[in-house]
């Protein structure tokens, strides 16, 4: 019996140890890039909880030529009964919360597959004003937020 405390024990210990490290690695309760928050609580390259999460390995920088059209793929792991929505920096507007869009612009539209953790903003017919930061939000508290920069070139 005294065995199997003192093994309970040195695990909690190893657990608190690795804990610290996290912490002072910042790698525990966000994960960082860039200093912005874009996930959940993560250890290295693994999820530890229910979380949502940014998939990372998606272009943020898209260059594109006027008229042709624009993708901005944001994908989020483990979303659960959280939403995305897409908002426009520069004026602070709303475009879109899940696939409902909230502009009056219809070159703008929300991609989502059914049962995906792809979330695509696509812009038709991209004009230079377009262009700028556009931030892929997730509703968790505090709010998730990844940024995208779009630069639209004139012909």
């Amino acid at each position: 019996m005294l065995c199997r405390w003192l093994a309970v024990l040195i695990l909690a210990a190893f657990l608190l140890v690795i804990e610290g490290i996290a912490v002072t690695q910042g790698i525990t309760g966000t994960f960082v890039r860039d200093q912005k928050l874009v996930g959940g609580n993560v250890f290295g390259n693994h999820n530890i909880t229910n979380a949502p999460t940014f998939e990372m390995n998606v272009p943020r920088n898209v260059t594109t030529a006027v008229g042709q059209t624009a993708f901005l793929h944001c994908r989020v792991h483990q979303l659960g009964d959280k939403e995305v929505s897409w908002m426009r920096k520069r004026d602070m507007h709303i475009l879109s919360a899940g696939i409902l869009m909230y502009t009056s612009d219809l070159r703008f539209q929300v991609i989502h597959p059914e049962k995906s953790e792809n979330w695509t903003l696509q812009i038709k017919s991209p004009q230079e004003r377009d262009s700028g930061v556009y931030e892929c939000q997730v509703s968790t508290e505090p709010k998730m937020s990844l940024n995208y920069s779009l630069n639209v070139v004139g012909e």
